[in-house]
């Protein structure tokens, strides 16, 4: 696997908390299933393999950078990445366009989640990375297979 998935949204920004709660359910899934289909073309196209041995991620950390012309908004600039981790977990009844890249969006999987906003452009920057955790360190006299 390499170092770092990108994901990129070109033209598309995900939206603020304000506007997320505002808008209506099927807008809000229109926009999911969009960018569940951005994100499996740059993964098929990438060839990382998220069906394979390796996925969906244990531990990992996630970069979203959100870049809009106007660039950060102080007062409102509460980046809601919740529909971006709905997407990258794996399918399911509440997830029904998961890819299955990380395993769930708890604190347990997801080591750093870091939001930020920039001017520039319209588009969305997602950059997932493996974390492995480090391994615990036993005692010289302990052994940690047994009870």
């Amino acid at each position: 696997m390499g170092d770092v998935i990108e994901l990129v949204l070109e033209g598309q920004i995900i939206p603020l908390v304000n506007h997320w709660t505002r808008t209506h359910f099927r807008a809000r899934g229109r926009f999911m299933r969009d960018m569940a289909w951005q994100f499996a073309a740059q993964i098929q196209q990438q060839g990382i393999p998220v069906r394979g041995p390796d996925y969906p991620l244990d531990h990992c950390c996630i970069h979203i950078i959100r870049s809009h012309p106007l660039g950060p908004m102080p007062d409102v600039d509460a980046i809601l990445p919740k529909p971006v981790l709905d997407v990258l977990q794996p399918a399911s009844k509440r997830h029904p366009y998961g890819l299955g890249v990380i395993k769930d969006d708890t604190r347990e999987v997801i080591k750093d989640l870091i939001c930020e906003a920039t001017r520039a452009p319209k588009r969305t920057v997602v950059r997932i990375r493996r974390w492995d955790p480090p391994e615990p360190e036993c005692e010289e006299d302990e052994v940690p297979w047994e009870d």
